[in-house]
């Protein structure tokens, strides 16, 4: 027993070796296989270049299949194809590669001269649709392509023709600035916003900024130097723009040795076009929007933009002169003295007056050697106008339109302002008679 124990053990032994030296080599096995499966996924994963807001670039390499290693092509492409070439895929039909989305900048492409604060459209073909499309701006220089910034992502993103239309802006992250080095790139990402394909402009495009516009100018014509202008009569105020501005306001001013003193608007908001411009001035009382009398009155125009900011204004070239209305006079002709007229009768009583007045009426007195005494009022709002004026006067029974009889009766004319205030008068020359 003891041997045959003995026996059986010895035997047991190596079988026990033999059995493990089995497994060391499958457990080996499986990890080598493991380790292969590892290495293929990461030699198919493409690198993760994701878009980066401002300083990375974000078209900054793209490795999709390491050199060597087999894999098959399954797209139908020339791109595909050339890609499958590049990256020496093989038939190995237990490894297949499907070529990722290619992208071809169309535009702008070189040569183009694009004017900030324009719209124009980027245009580019894509031979499927990726993950996501983004569009990245580079300046071009001796030493290569450096990175602005983003111009848009998740832009259009199908297989085929694609388009942007950019706005040019003021220079920052998404616009370039002036120059004729810049460059528009595309770039396909996938789901994982992994880069797997770019293509930039082939040569330069130029960005320019807008020549500036002048801002309008304004001229006056007239009143511009000499002009006499009466109180209380209406006058164009003229002047030019080279275009129209915000808004036109005209104002006053007294010119002296020392410069000119601003007194006050004439109006705002007046005419504003381009070319001739007029404004009817009606000259009042002395005021803010009325200068006071004098030879040394100026005009100005003023252009302001949208914001009320002065952006160009003009005076007269040299002082005119502003003049109080002259009062209307009014002298009577008729009766005048020496008349006889009887009562009963009609008699024309005739005047002049050198302009018209707010009002025109007609007066009695008897003259004594103590003055003239009033009897009262013939008519009122008589004939009013420049030059000669009449009324006719049906001489009736004494009282307070009618004289007594007399040898000393007087006719007067009076003109009075708007406020019914006595401007200017005059009577005959001397007495008439009334007889019954």
């Amino acid at each position: 027993m003891t041997g045959d124990f003995y026996k059986r053990n010895v035997k047991t032994q190596p079988m026990a070796k033999k059995k493990n030296s089995k497994l060391v080599p499958i457990f080996s096995l499986i990890i080598i296989i493991a380790g292969l499966v590892v290495a293929a996924f990461l030699i198919r994963r493409p690198q993760n270049f994701k878009p980066q807001a401002a300083v990375s670039d974000p078209l900054a390499g793209v490795s999709a299949v390491a050199s060597g290693s087999s894999c098959q092509c399954t797209g139908s492409t020339s791109a595909c194809a050339n890609f499958a070439t590049q990256n020496k895929c093989t038939a190995n039909k237990k490894c297949q590669w499907a070529c990722p989305a290619q992208a071809t900048v169309t535009s702008p492409n070189g040569g183009e001269v694009w004017q900030r604060g324009k719209t124009y459209r980027i245009t580019w073909n894509q031979t499927q649709a990726a993950g996501s499309t983004g569009l990245f701006l580079y300046t071009r220089g001796t030493g290569g392509d450096t990175y602005l910034g983003a111009i848009a992502y998740y832009v259009s993103n199908k297989e085929g023709a694609n388009y942007y239309d950019w706005t040019i802006g003021a220079s920052g992250t998404t616009n370039p600035p002036d120059g004729n080095n810049i460059i528009v790139a595309v770039g396909l990402y996938d789901s994982n916003a992994s880069l797997i394909s770019s293509d930039k402009s082939n040569n330069p495009f130029t960005i320019v900024s807008p020549t500036p516009t002048p801002a309008p100018q304004a001229t006056v014509l007239t009143p511009n130097g000499g002009e006499i202008w009466q109180r209380g009569t209406t006058h164009q105020i003229t002047w030019n723009q080279t275009r129209a501005a915000g808004s036109t306001g005209l104002f006053l001013y007294t010119r002296s040795s020392t410069g000119d003193t601003y007194l006050g608007a004439i109006a705002y908001y007046v005419s504003n076009v381009a070319g001739t411009n007029t404004y009817a001035w009606t000259i009042g009382a002395s005021g803010t929007t009325n200068p006071p009398d004098g030879s040394n009155i100026v005009v100005a125009v003023g252009l302001y933009d949208s914001n009320g900011n002065l952006i160009s204004s003009d005076k007269s070239d040299n002082p005119f002169t502003v003049v109080s209305a002259s009062v209307p006079q009014a002298t009577l002709t008729s009766p005048n003295g020496g008349e006889v007229w009887s009562r009963g009768t009609t008699h024309r009583i005739t005047w002049n007056q050198t302009q018209a007045a707010g009002s025109t009426g007609l007066f009695l007195y008897t003259r004594g050697t103590a003055g003239d005494t009033y009897l009262g009022a013939i008519a009122y709002y008589v004939s009013n106008r420049q030059g000669a004026n009449y009324y006719d006067w049906n001489i009736g029974a004494s009282g307070t339109t009618n004289p007594p009889n007399g040898s000393n009766i007087l006719v007067g004319v009076g003109l009075y302002n708007s406020s019914a205030n006595l401007i200017s008068s005059d009577k005959s020359d001397a007495p008439f008679t009334i007889t019954p």
